[in-house]
């Protein structure tokens, strides 16, 4: 796995957006807007602040309680940026009881939160048997922005009446055999996906957009995904001894909780550190750790291991190297260079004075001899400007202005750039050649479709090449792979995902040189499937072992497509509806929601073992409740197997 500490951007269009996805989405029939759906989900109103239903923030010591690891991650949406206020996180105990976990409010960007998962608390709670989880989200001073022809547009949140929204919250509960068990000594889980495809229906006929949401969250006592895992907080200590430190969590940019709970992150010879600027690795990072003050800022990537419910960062910054701390940070994708000006797209300001948030234009960024430029996972490296290219997700610090005419900028002559790790998308056009290259490296060529999230036809590559003749062509992208890199899976005219830094300016070709790459043969396929006004008779055959959709019913909504990497099948072209099978491999999640989509707490169960999934819905399809809609993410292999492998799927039934 690839760390790393950019702000990953989510495409705008449906095929890019599919590359990310990853967790339940379930989606209403498409209206008159833009997206594909919203999820009939649980919502109700709360009352806006810490423990808005119900919950109390109850204290335990000694033997009456246990630690409660709870992380929140996003599957994406149509959106440029969805702000809004995370006010509570409670947990429900079989008994009744109801504790809040969240430190304190925080602002949050679901969009930031694609390609990874952030630990959202670690709270000491009461021990017992918890069933349900409740998250509330403050829409009174969101910020929703959405793309209208190219332009970031901001968007007004709409609950279901079309009035204004306030406040909302989702409620998942656990199925009877994997309810969050928290004993002394005994560390649980408890994995949360809010999908931004499923809680909102956009609708861009009028102005200003608006966004109908009803949040929809998944919950699971397992890892809903791979992503890696996002930890921030204050620092506490370093024990250089045993290669660990401590922080008090303060997550989503959050400032200082009264009550912040502590963490021991772990790290390894292979840990890379930024710290205050300047790069190290493993012991000497640890020990430049240790020389900051108590309550200096640190930021880590890593892994988080169920099994021993320990966190090991790969990555860490701290001090000013943290986004937001000290100066001006702007976060985004270089899309054009002229000279030493960067035009900088679909950035994320992290003001000093904690005035953060997305940047609907264009910024100007002005880099020159005196600005320092480092690499993320690379702490040596000391590349300079022309290393900053086209395509490239960067950081940069420094002074925030205007120019003539109003239009942000960023002067970071005197200030720092750091080049992070960037995804790319596309399909191969020339594979790697059966001999390697002098050192062990090969290059393959690529129809690129997405660099950092965003459509191609965003980027300006003129000047990336030594010569004109030379410059980048998203058509015929040209690709390093390092010796130490697998080179199975490549076929010709098959997805290629890659991870990597864009070739410095002024140099290609190559084009980029990759880092980690993903193997599409194990990655997720979407299928998404409305059922128009809804059916009594969405599938052929059900059983315990896969679900067989009613080719009959297909045409009914006007949603009906799997899309797996740049290919899309419509459901209503195959002579067989597709059959859909549980991944025997995976941990897999399955959703089911039911009762009338006119209330306003509608039941959201989450199952983790596929025949109890199969009979609850089997007992739901009884003639008269109707299916409306349906997603699943997973595998899918064409005709003649026309099967899926499911590790999520989510139904909507009206009864």
């Amino acid at each position: 796995m690839q760390y790393s500490t950019s702000v990953r951007r989510s495409s705008r269009r449906v095929a890019s957006l599919l590359l990310a996805l990853c967790g339940v989405v379930l989606l209403s029939s498409c209206g008159g807007g833009s997206s594909m759906g919203s999820m009939m989900s649980s919502t109700t109103s709360g009352t806006g602040g810490m423990g808005g239903n119900g919950a109390t923030g109850q204290s335990c010591a000694g033997t009456s309680c246990g630690t409660a690891f709870v992380t929140l991650t996003d599957a994406s949406g149509a959106f440029m940026s969805y702000g809004v206020t995370v006010t509570s996180l409670a947990l429900k105990r079989a008994d009744g009881t109801v504790v809040e976990t969240l430190p304190a409010a925080a602002n949050v960007d679901f969009t930031q939160l694609v390609n990874l998962s952030e630990l959202v608390s670690a709270a000491s709670i009461p021990n017992g048997d918890y069933v349900a989880v409740t998250l509330t989200l403050d829409y009174t001073h969101a910020s929703i922005f959405v793309d209208v022809n190219g332009n970031a547009v901001q968007a007004t949140p709409l609950d279901m009446n079309g009035q204004p929204l306030t406040t909302l919250s989702a409620q998942v509960t656990l199925d009877n055999a994997h309810h969050l068990v928290v004993a002394p000594g005994t560390p649980a889980h408890l994995a949360l996906d809010f999908n931004l495809a499923a809680s909102n229906t956009v609708n861009t006929t009028v102005t200003p957009p608006t966004v109908t949401v009803q949040p929809f969250l998944v919950a699971s006592v397992v890892p809903l995904d791979q992503k890696q895992l996002r930890v921030r907080g204050s620092l506490v200590s370093v024990d250089t001894a045993h290669s660990t430190y401590t922080i008090a969590l303060q997550p989503f940019d959050a400032d200082a909780a009264a009550h912040a709970w502590q963490l021991t992150v772990a790290v390894t010879a292979q840990t890379t550190y930024e710290i205050n600027g300047t790069g190290y690795a493993g012991s000497a990072g640890l020990a430049a750790l240790a020389a900051l003050p108590a309550g200096t800022m640190t930021l880590a990537f890593g892994a988080f291991d169920p099994s021993t419910m320990t966190f090991t960062a790969a990555v860490v910054d701290a001090g000013s190297s943290v986004v937001g701390v000290g100066s001006n940070t702007l976060s985004g994708t270089v899309i054009a260079r002229s000279g030493n000006v960067l035009t900088v797209r679909g950035g994320f300001w992290f003001m000093s004075d904690g005035d953060d948030g997305f940047e609907r234009h264009d910024v100007a960024v002005t880099v020159g001899s005196g600005t320092t430029v480092t690499q993320e996972t690379q702490p040596g490296a000391n590349p300079g400007i022309q290393a900053i290219s086209v395509g490239q997700h960067i950081d940069v610090w420094g002074k925030a202005g205007t120019d003539a005419s109003g239009n942000p900028t960023l002067d970071a002559t005197a200030g720092r750039v750091r080049l992070d790790v960037t995804p790319l998308f596309g399909t191969l056009t020339i594979p790697p050649p059966a001999a390697p290259m002098a050192g062990g490296s090969v290059t393959i060529t690529l129809n690129l479709t997405a660099l950092d999230g965003h459509d191609i036809s965003d980027f300006n590559f003129a000047g990336t090449g030594s010569s004109s003749a030379n410059d980048a062509n998203p058509k015929a992208y040209v690709v390093t792979i390092p010796a130490a890199l697998p080179l199975t899976g490549f076929a010709l005219n098959s997805p290629v995902r890659l991870f990597g830094f864009v070739t410095p300016f002024n140099s290609a070709p190559p084009d980029f040189t990759a880092q980690t790459l993903v193997n599409y043969s194990a990655t997720d396929s979407l299928l998404l499937l409305g059922w128009g006004k809804g059916t009594t008779m969405p599938f052929s055959s059900l059983s315990g072992t896969g679900l067989v959709l009613n080719a009959s019913q297909l045409s009914l909504g006007a949603v009906h497509f799997i899309q797996a990497g740049p290919t899309t099948y419509d459901l209503t072209k195959l002579a067989t509806g597709p059959t859909i099978v549980p991944d025997p491999t995976a941990m897999d999640v399955f959703v089911l929601q039911t009762g009338s989509q006119m209330q306003k707490m509608v039941p959201i169960i989450a199952y983790q073992d596929f025949s109890m999934f199969e009979a609850a819905l089997d007992a739901q399809l009884n003639g008269t409740n109707l299916a409306l809609n349906m997603i699943a993410t997973g595998h899918y292999d064409p005709p003649p197997s026309n099967t899926f492998t499911a590790t999520r799927i989510g139904i909507a039934l009206d009864n």
